[in-house]
């Protein structure tokens, strides 16, 4: 039996049959599952049907395991090992390292403050005086909106609606709640029986259904109003564990990270974090997510504070981080296995998903920064990322 909390590990050789065995032994224990596909069984090709065209094989990505992280979130409680797929040598390395600060710090604090996904269809109208018109009956008709979209499936439901008028066009914003899937097809199918709703009742030219979608795409409207999951993750790291395990203070990490946030104002990014794209990328991939919505979970915002006694609080928001545990390739070989890992396949995982995504990221920001100021990033990759072409 093994009874640790820590990874196995073969410091002479950590490819061999027996150490990876080993490691899926351990997540065996942990989980209670056999995870027959991370041993090498072949993924059925039926798997593939509905998810792509012209079938002809599977994908294949090392994935490694970093962990355990401990989160205090409102659906993530407990030590999660998070399974990632990457060509890039050291990544995990590195979220490894901030998650063990992490756990030593008491866990990290998460919050999913939103949970919508929306859609922004174009009216196209003679004049803007229709255009207003429009816009009042809208207003007055949302609940004949919401019962069309109710229609269309059990999980799909209208939140929120916002207008803009944009001389004779018309901006709909649509905000659904989907559930535990990503929401792109039920939102879109929702939208388009509104607008034939509205093509009814109202004397429209045109429409286009994303209008003014910016689907895949970084946006500044993502970051005010966010997209999916609006994600936020906080901890609080104490004098004693910056310099005695990681060898740096709060002022130093508080200092690159203003650093960086100039840096990135100057260049007008969306975002001021170092490495969570790393994260996202290699969990999407490994989880069975849309790995194109990286562009678009990308957009956020990581602060590193240094308190009076030396501690330093560091947070992570994702306001447009989407996510799924149902449908798509959620539930299918490695990638169900992946998710099983975190216990977060099936119905009602999502939000637990989105906590243990935004946590883990947050531990790659602290631990990049680490490596940011004892200037050891290229001897880790140097190390770690030795795969070089012959």
């Amino acid at each position: 039996m093994l009874t640790s909390n820590k990874i196995p590990r073969n410091p002479q050789d950590d490819y061999s049959d027996a150490i990876v065995n080993n490691r899926l032994s351990f997540l065996t224990e942990k989980t209670g599952t056999n995870f027959s596909y991370l041993k090498g069984k072949l993924v059925e090709n039926s798997f593939a049907k509905g998810n792509v065209e012209n079938f002809i094989g599977y994908a294949q990505v090392p994935i490694g395991i970093a962990g355990p992280l401990k989160i205090n979130g409102d659906f993530a409680q407990g030590d999660f090992y998070v399974p990632l797929a990457t060509n890039e040598g050291a990544m995990v390395a590195s979220f490894s390292r901030g998650m063990k600060i992490a756990s030593l710090s008491g866990g990290i604090t998460t919050k999913v403050l939103l949970d919508l996904y929306r859609v922004n269809p174009m009216l196209i109208f003679d004049s803007l005086s229709s255009a207003t018109k429009a816009k009042i009956w809208i207003e007055e008709n949302f609940n004949s909106l919401q019962k069309e979209v109710e229609k269309t499936s059990n999980f799909c439901r209208l939140e929120k609606q916002k207008i803009t008028i944009l001389g004779r066009r018309l901006i709909l914003s649509l905000a659904f709640k989907t559930g535990d899937a990503l929401g792109a097809n039920m939102a879109t199918k929702a939208t388009q029986v509104v607008l034939d709703f509205l093509v009814k009742n109202l004397e429209i030219e045109n429409y286009l259904i994303h209008g003014q979608d910016l689907e895949k795409r970084p946006s500044g409207r993502n970051l005010i109003e966010g997209r999916g999951k609006f994600v936020t993750a906080e901890i609080k790291i104490s004098k004693d564990t910056l310099e005695e395990k990681l060898k740096v203070t709060a002022k130093q990490l508080s200092d690159v990270c203003e650093s960086y946030f100039i840096g990135y104002s100057h260049l007008l990014t969306m975002s001021n974090h170092l490495q969570t794209a790393n994260l996202l990328a290699a969990i999407f991939i490994a989880c069975g997510q849309d790995v194109a919505y990286v562009a678009e979970s990308i957009v956020g915002t990581m602060s590193f504070e240094d308190c009076e006694d030396g501690s330093l609080i560091a947070s992570l928001t994702l306001p447009a981080l989407l996510v799924a545990t149902v449908g798509g390739g959620t539930n299918k070989g490695t990638s169900a296995e992946c998710l099983t890992i975190m216990d977060c396949l099936g119905k009602g995982k999502a939000r637990k998903f989105a906590e243990i995504v935004c946590a883990s990221a947050l531990c790659g920001e602290l631990s990049l920064a680490v490596a940011m100021i004892k200037k050891d990033l290229v001897d880790a990759h140097e190390k770690l990322n030795r795969n070089r072409p012959s």
